[in-house]
């Protein structure tokens, strides 16, 4: 079953609106995307997408920080379609995350 916003959380998260890369891993479907993270935590974030990116999906999340740049690779947790703007909210969860990075 899907990870909703409301499903108590692992790893506590902040909001923390970073600049973010994020793209496909391993698809047939080219998807690339610069954006913000909404929030952030040792686990996973949460960012805004123009389209959906598909529960499940693994992506690549390269995420800014002062200066350096923070590579994870996540899973698609869940998503939830804002009926304000047509954007997509989506929630990763980090599968590999360096020492260093965290």
């Amino acid at each position: 079953m899907p990870l909703s916003p409301r499903t108590p959380r692992r790893f506590p998260r902040v909001e923390a609106r970073r600049p973010a890369l994020v793209r496909l891993l391993g698809e047939t479907r080219r998807f690339e995307e610069l954006t913000r993270t909404r929030t952030i935590g040792l686990g996973g974030c949460m960012f805004l997408s123009t389209e959906s990116v598909g529960y499940g999906s693994l992506m690549e999340v390269l995420i800014s920080f002062r200066g350096a740049v923070a590579r994870a690779d996540g899973r698609v947790v869940w998503e939830r379609e804002r009926a304000t703007n047509r954007e997509v909210e989506v929630g990763i969860e980090f599968l590999r995350l360096s020492p260093s990075d965290r």
